[in-house]
This record gives C-alpha cells, structure tokens and sequence, in this order.
C-alpha cells in the first residue's frame, strides 16, 4: 500500500510538471506571437465586417426563432430543412488580423414543418473551436496573418507548434469546416473545408445542429 501510495503520488507530480511546462511553452510561444502581432494591423484587415450592411459580422448562438413570412403561406404538409455552413469568429472584435475565410464553421437551418418556418444556428465545435473556447481568444495562426514579413515569421516559426502545443495530433483537427455542406449516400451530414478532413454533424428533430466529430 505505501509503494502504491508513492507510486501515485510521483505520477501525480509528474503530470504537474508536463502541465507546467506545458503552460509555459504556451505561454512563451503567445508572447512571441503577440510581438509579431504587434507588427501587424489588424483593423485594416476587418473591411469584409462593413461588406452587405454588416451581414458578414459574427453572430452567437441561436435557436427557436420562429420567422414571420411576409406573403402567403407555407402549405401544411411541407416539411425539410434548409441549411449552410459559414466562417462565423467565435472571438469578436479579433485580437489578430482575420480574414473573411477566418471564422469557425458555423451551421445555419431552417426547419420548415407545420406549416412555421423555424431558424437555428450553432458553432461546429471542432477541436479548433473547443481548445479557444477554452483558452479564451484566438490560438491558431489564421489566413489573415500571412501578411508581411511577420506573417513569414509566423509561417515558418509558430503555426505547427501552436497545433502540438495544442495537444491536437493531425493537421487537419485544426481544420474550421466552414466552406460547404456535403450529404454523402449513406446519410451522413459534412461541414467541409479545403484545410481539414470533413467534419460531420447531425440535426435533430427540431432542426438544431448536433457536432459529432471529424469523419477520417
């Protein structure tokens, strides 16, 4: 019992100290970064934000919002849903340059059934999504970086190492899934994108968007 007892107590402190080293080379590659940002302007990067009448700014999480048509009626027996996947910045306004492409996928729908017109939207909650969330502000180098000489630096000294200081093994985990939806002949519902593998999700009956996972 004692040797068991010791055992647990060197593993526990072992864990404590790849944690703090963990959180260190974090936070030491954050400062690095954030120099290079420094460099970097990000407000001149943020045009696309006042394109459409503000159409493209980010917006959180909703459901259960019944539309009002503005003719007509829909028929009774009606019954589907309407669906697109686009970038949508978990962090707003951004700390970095961002570009349009930049945001988390976000899944929008509208559930027609009973004759009502129901709308829902919700962030994909990819590996990328769940570890900022966390963090509490944008981690992964974006599109919007690769900008100047910074952005040079920043490509070839902290974009992979932000993946593994992530704790994410593949590229692709870091993948937005926020291009396009793709409905494959088995009934599997993809949010893709060019830089990760598909990433897959469900609706429920209401027509909410349920993350299940990257399909590999």
């Amino acid at each position: 019992s004692s040797d068991l007892d010791t055992s647990t107590s060197q593993s526990t402190a072992h864990c404590r100290c790849l944690s703090t080293m963990l959180a260190a080379r974090r936070a030491l590659t954050s400062v690095f970064d954030s120099a290079l940002d420094s460099l970097q302007d990000v407000e001149s990067s943020l045009g696309w934000s006042r394109w459409f009448n503000g159409a493209l700014v980010p917006v959180t999480n909703s459901e259960n919002l019944v539309l009002t048509l503005k003719s007509g009626s829909l028929p009774k027996d009606l019954a589907g849903v309407y669906m697109r996947v686009g970038p949508n910045a978990q962090h707003w306004p951004p700390q970095k340059r961002t570009h349009v492409f930049d945001g988390d996928g976000m899944v929008h729908t509208v559930r027609v059934k009973d004759g009502k017109a129901t709308y829902h939207c919700r962030f994909l909650e990819t590996p990328k999504f769940l570890f900022e969330k966390e963090y509490g502000k944008e981690w992964f180098t974006r599109i919007g970086e690769f900008y100047g000489k910074s952005g040079l630096l920043k490509i070839m000294t902290v974009a992979r190492k932000k993946r593994v200081l992530a704790g994410l093994e593949h590229d692709f985990e870091t993948g937005a899934a926020n291009t396009a939806i793709g409905f494959t002949p088995d009934g599997k519902l993809w949010a893709l994108n060019e830089g990760g593998a598909p990433f897959r999700f469900r609706l429920d009956e209401a027509g909410i968007p349920q993350s299940l996972g990257f399909d590999t």
